[in-house]
């Protein structure tokens, strides 16, 4: 599998471009940009992470208009569904972990029409990004928003290879299981997000 995660030249230059854009877009709407932003379960950075990597890739792959609009569904659905799961406000970064799941899901889609392989793509984001904390809105979400879209564009590659995760961790038999595991875990992390709050009530 860590072969699988070395792309050629091309392919690394559109992950850094999807990083970069993505982080772009997220800091200036943190910035108060007076632009719109298109939302995704509710969270205009889940928006971003979840629309930016899936039409970068379409329009460098060349693809219709129709077949985009079809990999954004995807990646839409994917990202309401995780949030579905793990609730609309959690410790865990939702911006990265859901929105980057469907953002894989959509990308994976596009790349084969294969949704076994675009379930392969969630697994692999959830499995890398789960641990990744919500510390509060603000500009330094743009970090986190790059980071979620391009681990979505190399999910997407390895899901595209063939990569399927063994059950491990909170990786189960199923996405199902996989998604309920994700939610339990941040279900779990009450003493961190009280911890959170500490710290930034502490500079009041």
């Amino acid at each position: 599998m860590v072969r699988d995660m070395s792309p050629d030249f091309e392919k690394a230059e559109l992950g850094s471009k999807i990083r970069a854009w993505s982080s772009a877009a997220s800091d200036a709407r943190m910035s108060g940009i007076p632009m719109p932003v298109m939302s995704s379960a509710g969270s205009g950075n889940h928006g971003i992470t979840a629309i930016l990597p899936v039409a970068l890739f379409a329009e460098e792959q060349g693809m219709s208009e129709e077949k985009t609009a079809k990999g954004l569904l995807v990646s839409h659905l994917a990202t309401a569904y995780v949030k579905s799961r793990t609730g609309r406000l959690s410790s865990t970064c939702g911006c990265a972990f859901a929105a980057g799941a469907g953002a894989a899901a959509g990308i994976a889609w596009l790349m084969s029409g294969d949704l076994d392989k675009a379930k392969s793509a969630v697994e692999i984001v959830v499995s890398n990004l789960i641990g990744m904390l919500c510390d509060g809105a603000k500009e330094t979400c743009s970090f986190k928003v790059g980071t979620g879209s391009q681990e979505a564009y190399q999910a997407a590659l390895l899901a595209d290879r063939g990569v399927r995760l063994d059950v491990q961790g909170v990786v189960g038999n199923t996405i199902e299981e996989t998604i309920e595991n994700a939610a339990r875990v941040a279900s779990s992390m009450g003493a961190i997000e009280q911890t959170l709050l500490d710290i930034i009530d502490e500079r009041k």
